[in-house]
């Protein structure tokens, strides 16, 4: 993986967050939320987002000082319980293949060269094989540099999408009119009526409560993704290893050090563009579903998501639907790519620790790509987006916490160990701990309310 660049600040794993973030989440329960509800759950947003930044931190800092992706140190700290986790992972990462089926469909609302009345699942289905086949050969085809190519191309959706949502938030004079009203929802907690506020809206629907609960614990990656920012680290930085004196560098502790303050800085500033970055997006897309969508009878769902969508853009004359469409399947085709690419490295991780070494050889990463594929393309037969996403809400709801405390079992030599510096501080325990809280009691909701 090579020695970490001191002189260079180096960035990825944020981008890439930032960009597959924009996601179940972002694209479908918020918009949701706010075209049927208003601003009534807006004012949770910023808590949501933030619960999952000591994650993403934690997990970048253990790789970086051990040189051990998430799963290769758990297997070796608590080996049935490792597997028991990867085996949780395999099954929330069967159902990604939705992805697919949503690109399937803006293309196939768009651009269908044949005659005669389509349904929207027909089209999905004849576009999202296309895409698949397309998106499974550039995996196998660029293996060794596929991890630059997502990067590079990651970071140009994510610029792409945010510009786009920059313009449509400043041109429509409809969006600007709600600016003020929109922001004081969004963060009203030093307002002088924070405790007098509506808290609830009067409509509400309480079958509408695993889509609530599914926008809050997942605005961000979520669940078994946030595993996937461990691998990507790995990739970017390379690792220190400086947890033990068998070092990769041949430095004194006093210049290790330097090196290791200096690469947590730039994982820190890493970690805060994907968690920031998200939440911008999320507020901008919120600020354009709260104008054009509310009250709508048409709501972002079924084989429609991205189509729908599309009308939050509607501002920026006649192309804004279209230029949010052509950014939307972009970055459906890269999300399949870029998560089957880390899935199949996170698969090959694991079985290379547990398989014995007779089974063993450098064809694991493709023969789990061909799995990937084959389930993707059963899975887009099987059912339609919104439901694939809120399946793979419930299992991700429970792995979070499952996560949280995998942390805990991994930092804990470090944590205790004798090298002060690369102890976390307190603030960042504590920041963790109430991410814990968060996640355990949004289990707990999504059990009693699913």
């Amino acid at each position: 993986m090579g020695s970490i660049n001191k002189k260079k600040f180096k960035f990825g794993p944020g981008l890439i967050t930032m960009a597959l973030a924009q996601g179940s989440g972002e694209l479908i329960w918020w918009p949701f939320l706010i075209g049927k509800y208003g601003v009534s759950f807006l004012w949770l947003l910023p808590i949501a987002a933030f619960a999952q930044l000591p994650i993403n931190y934690f997990l970048g800092r253990y790789t970086l000082i051990t040189g051990k992706t998430f799963f290769s140190g758990l297997i070796e700290k608590r080996k049935r319980f490792a597997v028991f986790i990867w085996v949780l992972f395999t099954i929330s990462f069967l159902w990604f293949g939705a992805y697919a089926s949503a690109a399937g469909t803006a293309l196939g609302t768009f651009v269908w060269p044949f005659e005669g009345d389509y349904s929207d699942r027909t089209k999905t289905l004849i576009w999202g094989t296309i895409i698949l086949f397309f998106s499974f050969f550039v995996v196998i085809l660029s293996k060794d540099e596929i991890y630059k190519r997502i990067k590079i191309f990651m970071a140009f959706i994510s610029i792409s999408t945010l510009l786009l949502l920059i313009l449509s938030v400043i041109i429509p004079v409809d969006v600007r009119k709600n600016y003020m009203f929109f922001l004081s929802s969004f963060f009203p907690y030093f307002s002088i009526d924070f405790w007098q506020l509506s808290w609830w809206p009067n409509t509400w629907n309480p079958n509408d409560w695993p889509i609530l609960i599914s926008g809050l614990l997942f605005t961000g990656m979520g669940g078994f993704w946030n595993v996937l920012y461990s691998y990507w680290a790995k990739e970017e930085w390379g690792y220190l290893h400086l947890d033990s004196d068998n070092t990769i560098y041949e430095k004194t502790s006093v210049e290790k050090r330097k090196i290791f303050l200096l690469t947590r800085n730039n994982l820190r500033w890493d970690v805060n563009i994907g968690i920031i970055g998200n939440l911008i997006t999320t507020v901008f897309i919120s600020l354009l579903a709260f104008t054009y969508l509310s009250n709508s009878a048409e709501l972002p769902n079924d084989w429609r998501l991205v189509v729908v969508q599309s009308k939050m853009f509607s501002g920026l004359w006649n192309i804004g639907p279209t230029i949010f469409i052509c950014i939307a399947i972009m970055f459906l085709i890269d999300f399949w790519i870029t998560t089957a690419d880390a899935v199949a490295r996170v698969h090959s991780d694991v079985l290379r620790e547990i398989l014995p070494k007779k089974y063993q050889n450098g064809n694991l990463y493709e023969y789990v790509i061909y799995f990937l594929a084959i389930i993707t393309f059963m899975t887009m037969l099987w059912q339609n987006p919104k439901i694939l996403f809120l399946i793979n809400g419930i299992i991700n709801a429970l792995a979070m916490n499952l996560i949280i405390y995998c942390i805990y079992i991994l930092n804990n030599d470090i944590f205790a160990g004798k090298k002060e510096y690369l102890r976390p501080n307190a603030f960042s325990r504590f920041g963790l701990l109430l991410s814990f809280i968060f996640f355990i009691c949004g289990f707990v909701l999504y059990i009693i309310y699913s």
